[in-house]
């Protein structure tokens, strides 16, 4: 026999009507959701712990806000994204450094090539703005659709849809710019050691 689960609709709209437990089944289903899209943007487990708080706290003050016909997944992702707008220019303010996460994919390989390849795009993810980088976490990883991200950021899904293709765009171009900066300097590389290998057997031969 199933057990009933009440869906993440029932839940808030029960909770804008002042059931304010059910706030904690919400958080049972989604915190570990929100903490890892924060992760992924700050690379700080305590920011992210932080800011994941910070999320539902401002769930219950903001639940008026909440439209019964609207899912709640978009609506709540757009809490996040506020928090960590909001989180950005405080630590602007402080001057200190924002790091945003720049793992897009993650693998573990004894191969070198395969290392290289994910440690640029790594880095190629890392020089995209901190629009692009929000979106391309939202649907990728998160799985909201276009129009999702839209209802998130307050954007139609056109608008969404432009910026997405822009965003890949400039992540496929930083990545073929840093894979090229990355074999010139394998070639130079090889070519020191090759002029250091000649340089070692002239020597031998001198010695001799």
């Amino acid at each position: 026999m199933s057990v009933y689960e009440p869906s993440d609709e029932y839940l808030i709209s029960c909770i804008k009507g002042g059931e304010i437990e059910k706030a904690s089944i919400l958080f049972d289903r989604h915190s570990k959701n929100i903490y890892t899209y924060f992760f992924r943007l700050t690379r700080s487990r305590e920011e992210s712990e932080d800011l994941t708080q910070n999320v539902f706290v401002r769930l219950i003050r903001l639940r008026g806000s909440y439209k019964p016909d609207h899912q709640f997944l978009p609506w709540v992702f757009s809490i996040a994204h506020h928090a960590y707008i909001d989180h950005c220019k405080c630590k602007s303010k402080e001057r200190h450094q924002l790091t945003i996460y720049n793992r897009v994919a993650s693998a573990e390989s004894e191969n070198e090539n395969v290392e290289d390849t994910l440690d640029l795009f790594h880095k190629a993810f890392e020089k995209l703005s901190p629009e692009y980088r929000e979106l391309l976490v939202l649907n990728r990883y998160h799985g909201l659709t276009y129009k999702q991200i839209g209802e998130s950021l307050k954007l139609n899904e056109k608008a969404v849809k432009q910026k997405a293709f822009r965003a890949l765009e400039k992540l496929r171009a930083e990545y073929k710019k840093l894979e090229s900066l990355n074999m010139q300097s394998h070639a130079l590389l090889a070519l020191l050691n090759d002029a250091y290998g000649r340089g070692e057997s002239s020597r031998a031969q001198s010695a001799d």
